[in-house]
């Protein structure tokens, strides 16, 4: 039993043992706990940062983690765009790199290829690269190549988002 202002909750019960006091919000179960605070904070920053994106080869993943490009110039952006476009010889295109200056790579969660996907600091993703490859060598995506295009497209128009949302023209 604990004493929570005005009222005794119970934690095995999950319930308060008396209705609430002022009649607040008490819905159907007005000795019901109002809910999980937990649930209200995000320590890693990642909970509004999930976005979904198609290619234009039709492959649509959703992308969670360091996904904000805010903190770039610019003219990096205007470069990220570039290196990422089709007219870029680059085969896979180019990764932005975070307020730290690490560079962002995109993990399939639990090697699956239809994601979700976790955009992470790539040193992160190597000092864990046994917790995050379950599979090991062993499993992995199966449309790799279809992947790297989908990826360099995602960049790109992240890219694009940022300008478009700081009024630069393109």
């Amino acid at each position: 039993m604990a004493y929570n202002r005005f009222r005794y909750y119970d934690p095995e019960s999950g319930n308060y043992i008396s209705s609430d006091p002022i009649g607040l919000l008490g819905g159907e179960r007005p000795f019901g706990y109002v809910g999980n605070p937990q649930d209200w904070v995000d320590p890693f920053g990642l909970a509004e940062c999930s976005v979904k994106f198609k290619s234009s080869s039709g492959l649509e993943l959703s992308v969670g983690g360091y996904t904000n490009l805010s903190h770039y110039k610019t003219s990096d952006l205007k470069s990220l765009m570039y290196l990422n476009s089709p007219n870029s010889s680059r085969p896979f295109g180019k990764s932005p790199i975070n307020k730290c200056g690490n560079t962002i790579i995109l993990h399939h969660y639990k090697q699956n290829s239809k994601g979700p996907i976790i955009a992470m600091p790539d040193k992160w993703h190597r000092a864990n690269t046994k917790d995050l490859h379950p599979l090991g060598n062993k499993g992995g995506i199966d449309n790799r190549q279809e992947f790297n295009q989908w990826k360099r497209e995602f960049w790109y128009n992240q890219a694009k988002e940022e300008l478009a949302r700081r009024g630069e023209i393109l």
